[in-house]
């Protein structure tokens, strides 16, 4: 039998994390040993929602663009 073969590529920020959920919602997306705490796909995929949500509600869509600034942590992801 031959190897199977491996998966494409994600093509799309999107993609790859939908890819990980299916991987497991459970288990770790994001560590920060600074503060101590740890994030799961499942959380990341709530916190990124809400944030949507807010940005929906001020107006924004699909296609605008935005920037971030602000200091580099788990936070901003």
């Amino acid at each position: 039998m031959p190897p199977a073969a491996e998966p494409a590529a994600a093509s799309t920020l999107v993609e790859l994390f939908v890819r990980q959920l299916h991987d497991g919602e459970d288990r770790p997306a994001i560590v920060d040993p600074l503060e101590g705490r740890q994030l799961t796909w499942g959380q990341l995929l709530s916190q990124s929602l809400a944030v949507v949500e807010r940005l929906e509600a001020a107006g924004y869509r699909p296609g605008d663009r935005l920037a971030h600034v602000g200091p580099h942590a788990a936070d901003w992801i």
